[in-house]
């Protein structure tokens, strides 16, 4: 067998009488039809989808009320599948390889998914708040407006996803790589992101009040309108950064690497300059000093 693809094989019936017993008991209980029930395979989730009449997973049929809320999919490998608009709240997904899936507007609150590989998957309008995702392998994913609020990503591979208006409000995506990742107008409010890595990303009219940003990697980034009022830049490197405009008003910045960058009509009232070296950096019509 070849296992780098998914087992498309059906369950056999034995199979299919444990995994219906499993649901009929939960439905009797008033639970999630798969509420700690193991789907193993790729095999496993389709044949449930059919049962069900909740569609398939090839998104040759749209998933209508797919809910697996609490179901256990670890270490499963699901590859490409269609859960669009599924309810997997509580869900258990760690290890698990979902890259290519589609969960454009599915529901995945407080979802274990550690290390789960989510390469190339559309999470487009997804909720995923209060997820945990640690070490999760999102690169080249589509995140647009989804809600990751309080979600856990710390040391997860973001490289070049595209977070466009997407709420991390909170979230602590601490040892993150975000290198290249589109962010424009996302929300890192009060976000944990220490010795992240988001050199080269689009963080554009990003909102990034009171996030903790120390030691962030963060040449070449766009943060052209950006708001960081309030956020820790203690020894971030903010090389060749594209500030123009941006919001650094009451920021620390201690010990920020600023060479080459971009500061002009910049605010910067109240921000904590100590060991800051400006000389290099572009600071026309650049705010100093209280406000008013």
């Amino acid at each position: 067998m070849d296992t780098s693809q998914p087992d498309y094989t059906p369950p056999p019936p034995r199979r299919q009488q444990e995994i219906n017993d499993a649901y009929e008991r939960n439905i009797a209980a008033g639970e999630a039809p798969y509420a700690n029930v193991w789907l193993k395979t790729r095999g496993e989730l389709d044949w449930v989808m059919n049962v069900r009449g909740w569609g398939d997973t090839t998104g040759n049929e749209a998933v209508a009320g797919a809910n697996f809320a609490h179901a256990i999919f670890d270490s499963a490998l699901l590859g490409d599948c269609d859960l669009a608009g599924a309810n997997l709240d509580g869900a258990s997904l760690s290890y698990t390889n979902l890259d290519k899936a589609n969960f454009t507007r599915a529901s995945l609150h407080s979802v274990n998914a550690y290390s789960i590989s989510l390469i190339q998957a559309r999470l487009d309008h997804a909720s995923l708040y209060e997820a945990a995702l640690d070490g999760a392998r999102l690169h080249l994913a589509t995140c647009v407006e989804a809600d990751l609020r309080r979600v856990s990503l710390k040391r997860a591979d973001l490289r070049e996803t595209n977070l466009y208006m997407t709420k991390l409000i909170g979230a602590d995506l601490s040892l993150a790589n975000l290198s290249q990742t589109k962010a424009a107008a996302a929300y890192f409010s009060e976000a944990d992101l220490h010795g992240v890595t988001l050199a080269d990303a689009d963080c554009n009219n990003a909102l990034f009040y009171a996030a903790d940003l120390t030691g962030a990697d963060m040449r070449r980034i766009d943060l052209i309108l950006a708001e960081l009022n309030g956020a820790d830049l203690i020894r971030a490197d903010l090389s060749d950064a594209q500030l123009q405009m941006a919001n650094l008003s009451s920021a620390n910045l201690l010990g920020a690497k600023l060479e080459r960058a971009d500061l002009s009509a910049a605010k910067m009232e109240k921000a904590r300059l100590d060991e800051v070296d400006l000389s290099t950096c572009t600071l026309e019509s650049t705010k100093f000093g209280d406000p008013g």
